[in-house]
């Protein structure tokens, strides 16, 4: 498996859609490999306010993700490069349809504020097939993530071996893949 990994959370912030990296895209797109987008620290996302680690876990991996996946998505990434594969990895999916929802908003309201207005909306360009999401097999929303998005998209998050011992992966594909309630009619 080859693909190219970049963070969701950097010093300093930078939006992953800015026309700086547009070389890693075009490198990917012409290797025919994807960009898989990992987060990281919590720093730049406005948890500075926590008391605790138990407060920041549930809230950074997602929030950077949907910074990402919002800056890519308005400065119009996913049309320059419609061909790149993207993945946005350990963080659930339970967030993507709310996204998608608030992006569509954004798009037919507000759309002439976008340094780069798409012909697509953006709910389409998500789940048009290039675009993937790691889920938990236990997520509660996976069924509605797999219908409103597709369950081609979702992708297993094992991080592997990171976190967990290696006897609580055993199962985890298995399980995933036998909940009929997530599967593509």
């Amino acid at each position: 498996m080859v693909a190219g990994m970049l963070p969701g959370v950097t010093s300093l912030m930078r939006g992953l859609g800015l026309t700086d990296f547009d070389p890693i895209y075009r490198s990917a797109e012409r290797l025919g490999i994807p960009i898989a987008m990992h987060s990281g620290p919590a720093v730049e996302l406005g948890l500075d306010h926590m008391q605790s680690f138990a407060g920041v876990y549930p809230l950074s991996h997602p929030f950077a993700q949907m910074q990402q996946l919002t800056i890519m998505m308005i400065r119009g990434v996913f049309e320059r490069f419609p061909v790149l594969r993207v993945a946005y990895l350990e963080s659930g999916c339970g967030w993507v349809p709310y996204l998608a929802d608030r992006l569509d908003e954004s798009w037919e309201h507000r759309r002439n504020r976008w340094p780069h207005p798409t012909k697509q909306s953006p709910s389409e360009i998500m789940r048009g097939g290039n675009l993937f999401y790691a889920c938990e097999c236990e997520e509660k929303t996976l069924p509605i993530v797999a219908e409103l998005i597709g369950a081609d998209q979702l992708l297993w998050a094992s991080d592997f071996p990171h976190e967990r011992p290696w006897e609580e992966f055993a199962g985890d594909i298995d399980t995933l893949l036998s909940r009929i309630d997530c599967r593509n009619p």
